[in-house]
C-alpha cells in the first residue's frame, strides 16, 4: 500500500477490503454528521428562542413592578405616571392622595380648568394652592372662573394657600360656612390695589378645625377674623394690638410668627393688664424684642428674632 508496484493477487483482495471498509465507514460517519448538523441547527434555534423568551422575561423580575402601589404613588407626578403603564395608571387613579394638590401657579398658561376639573373627580382631600392673576394680564377672568369651580368643593379643602388679588376678594365671603375640613390656611396679599375698600375677610370664622395660619401683607393690615381653639402654628404681619387680641384666645399655640409691620410710628406702649400666658409655645420669632414683654412662654425652646441689619439671631 505504500509503494507505487502493481499488488499481488492475495493482497489486491485486502485492498479491495479495505478501501470498501473505509467507504462504509466515511459514509457512516457522513451520516451522523449530517444529523449532528441537523440536530446543532435545532438546538441553536431553541437557544435564539429561548434567548429572546429571556430577555422579555427579565423585566417581569424588576423591583419596580413589585413596588407597592403606595411607593409608586410618592415617587412619580400624578400626570406622567399615569401615562407610564396601564397599571400605573390604575394604580395613579386610584390613589386619591395624588391628585390632592390643586397647584395653580401665577404664570400665564394655557386654560387649566379641564385639568383642575379631573384632578378635583379623582381627589378626596383637596390643597389648594392658589395664586391669583394680576388684572391686566388677561387670566384674571379665567382665574375667577377657575376659583369658582373650586369653591363648589370648598368642603374637601383641608388646605388654602391663596396670592389674593383684587378680584378674588368678592369670591371669598360665600365660602362662609363651608370649610368644614380646613386645617391650614395662608393669605399673602397681592399688592396695595387689592385691599382698597376691604375693611375685613370675613369667611374663614367658621372653619372649626383650623390649626395653622398665615397672613401677610406689606401694605397694611386686613382682619381676618378666624377660630383660634386649635391653633397651634401661627404666622401673621399686623399691629401690636393684633396680636395681642388674637393670642389672648389662642393657648394651644407651639410655634408662632409675631411680626410687626404697622403703627410703628407711635412709642411702644406699655403692657396693660395680665400677661399673655403661651404655656405650649415651643418655637418664636418675633421683628421687635419689645414684644416679648407681653407674653410669658415658660415651654419655649427656640427663639429667634430681627436685628437692625435685617437679619436673624437665634437664641
Amino acid at each position: 500500500m505504500h509503494s507505487n508496484e502493481p499488488p499481488a493477487a492475495a493482497e489486491l483482495a485486502y485492498a479491495q477490503a479495505v478501501v470498501s471498509n473505509t467507504a462504509a465507514q466515511i459514509g457512516s460517519l457522513d451520516e451522523e454528521i449530517v444529523l449532528l448538523q441537523t440536530r446543532l441547527k435545532q438546538m441553536e434555534d431553541e437557544r435564539a428562542a429561548l434567548a429572546i423568551y429571556h430577555q422579555r422575561s427579565l423585566p417581569i423580575l424588576s423591583p419596580v413592578r413589585r413596588m407597592p402601589p403606595e411607593i409608586l404613588s410618592e415617587i412619580f407626578t400624578r400626570w406622567r405616571l399615569s401615562q407610564v403603564s396601564r397599571r400605573w395608571r390604575e394604580i395613579a387613579l386610584s390613589t386619591p392622595s395624588l391628585w390632592s394638590l390643586v397647584y395653580v401657579s401665577g404664570k400665564r398658561q394655557a386654560d387649566p380648568l379641564p385639568m383642575v376639573q379631573a384632578q378635583v373627580q379623582r381627589a378626596r382631600d383637596l390643597k389648594i394652592h392658589f395664586y391669583g392673576a394680576q388684572n391686566g394680564t388677561g387670566d384674571a377672568t379665567a382665574r375667577i372662573k377657575l376659583f369658582t369651580f373650586l369653591s363648589e368643593h370648598s368642603v374637601r379643602w383641608e388646605e388654602l394657600f391663596l396670592r389674593l388679588t383684587a378680584e378674588l376678594v368678592p369670591l371669598l365671603p360665600p365660602l362662609r360656612g363651608r370649610l368644614p375640613s380646613l386645617r391650614r390656611l395662608s393669605i399673602i396679599w397681592h399688592d396695595e390695589r387689592s385691599q382698597i375698600g376691604v375693611d375685613s375677610v370675613e369667611c374663614f370664622e367658621t372653619a372649626p378645625f383650623l390649626e395653622d395660619v398665615e397672613f401677610s401683607s406689606e401694605f397694611r393690615y386686613t382682619p381676618i377674623p378666624f377660630p383660634t381653639d386649635l391653633l397651634t402654628s401661627y404666622r401673621i404681619q399686623g399691629s401690636l394690638e393684633s396680636h395681642q387680641h388674637i393670642l389672648q384666645m389662642a393657648p394651644n399655640i407651639i410655634e408662632a410668627r409675631v411680626a410687626i409691620t404697622y403703627g410703628l410710628d407711635q412709642p411702644w406702649p406699655e403692657p396693660i393688664g395680665p400677661t399673655i400666658d403661651m404655656l405650649h409655645l415651643k418655637r418664636l420669632y418675633v421683628t421687635h424684642i419689645e414684644i416679648l414683654d407681653y407674653f410669658r412662654a415658660p415651654s419655649l425652646e427656640e427663639i429667634s428674632m430681627s436685628t437692625d441689619k435685617a437679619a436673624s439671631v437665634v437664641m
